[in-house]
């Protein structure tokens, strides 16, 4: 029995070893919170003291220059890291950078670095939190390009005009009978303070893809209000091509749209960012 037992126990034994062996190597990214338990923060702080008076030369060896120096650059935009958020995967971007990838990644958010799921900042983008720890330690020891970093973000900041479209379709059920039922559905593009913002400052056209069995099944909506009507008895996914101005600079959106027999219709809001141009720069 002992040694059928200790056979059994070098067969999982060396089970264990084998699985370790072809597990392939992850390298762990940099995120502070990780280290948490190295920055000792009670023997450096009083109780009294914020966070940001943690002396990042004072950190244990975990947490050192060398470190700090390594991960030190956004993969977005390659420069030191400025307002710096992190992930739950661990990895840290600047905050308008993840703003911006954010407004950019209509469907599944993922993170560029291991492709972790990332959807849960679409909640929160408004109101994304900056790693306090990482952002007082960037200040302190790159104390003249932190500033640089600073100045920077806000000029780009200025620049950026914001707006929020909004995609969608009303409804109206038309007949109901036992063999056919017809629906009346308009699909529209608006920007959500149509009545203050000229939408035709920022869209040039926009192309709409049907199902085939509507003919024509292109249409190019060239001026507002940027909305279409039809007839039909099913739902289907409408593809959507918006075009802008070239003074933007921007290129063109390509979006979908499922039809919404539910009451009234539905609709989605995205939020799209222009650069502003110079004369509306000058203006300011």
């Amino acid at each position: 029995m002992g040694n059928a037992t200790n056979h059994l126990s070098l067969c999982v034994s060396r089970s264990s070893r084998k699985t370790h062996r072809e597990r392939p190597y992850v390298s762990r990214p940099f995120w502070p919170y990780q280290y948490d338990h190295h920055l000792n923060v009670s023997a450096q702080i009083s109780s009294n003291s914020q966070i940001r008076e943690i002396n990042p030369m004072r950190l244990s060896p975990t947490m050192n220059i060398d470190i700090l120096n390594v991960y030190r650059d956004c993969p977005f935009c390659l420069k030191l890291l400025y307002e710096p958020i992190s992930t739950l995967c661990g990895h840290t971007f600047c905050l308008l950078c993840m703003e911006r990838f954010i407004l950019t990644s209509e469907r599944i958010l993922q993170c560029p670095i291991c492709r972790d799921d990332l959807n849960y900042l679409r909640s929160s983008s408004s109101h994304l939190k900056t790693n306090t720890i990482l952002h007082n330690l960037f200040r302190q020891q790159y104390d003249k390009e932190y500033e640089i970093r600073r100045i920077e973000t806000e000029n780009e900041r200025k620049q950026i005009i914001k707006k929020r479209l909004i995609i969608g379709n009303t409804h109206q059920l038309l007949s109901c009978d036992y063999d056919y039922t017809r629906h009346e559905w308009t699909l529209f593009v608006k920007l959500n303070n149509d009545d203050q913002d000229d939408i035709s400052q920022y869209i040039k056209q926009v192309t709409i893809n049907l199902h085939p069995t509507f003919t024509p099944s292109q249409i190019v909506l060239d001026k507002p209000p940027f909305c279409l009507t039809r007839i039909g008895w099913g739902v289907f996914t409408i593809y959507l091509t918006i075009e802008f101005h070239s003074q933007w600079k921007k290129s063109d959106f390509r979006t979908s749209w499922f039809l919404s027999f539910s009451n009234t219709g539905n609709q989605k809001t995205i939020e799209i960012e222009f650069q502003k141009t110079t004369d509306d720069i000058n203006n300011d």
